[in-house]
């Protein structure tokens, strides 16, 4: 597949095809990572980037432990668990 690089404002820009963006599970507004190995371009779906903070902020304190983790709070210890 050849893309053509074009002038976009002061920088340079290149269009992505749909069944690009379709091959790398991407849809419009994700953000994709580009790598450079061999001096060839890696082109992937970029990981997002996950913070302590941002997923306990998820968390709702409030809820019921669920009863499987209950059990397991309630096990014996076998070992040198503290």
């Amino acid at each position: 597949m050849e893309l053509t690089v074009r002038k976009w404002g002061n920088s340079a820009g290149m269009l992505i095809p749909t069944e690009m963006l379709a091959q790398l599970n991407a849809k419009m507004g994700d953000k994709l990572r580009v790598d450079f190995v061999d001096h060839k371009a890696v082109i992937e779906l970029a990981k997002p980037k996950y913070s302590l903070s941002a997923l306990l902020a998820q968390c709702d304190l409030a809820a019921p432990m669920p009863a499987d983790l209950k059990d397991w709070q309630n096990i014996p210890l076998v070992g040198n668990e503290i």
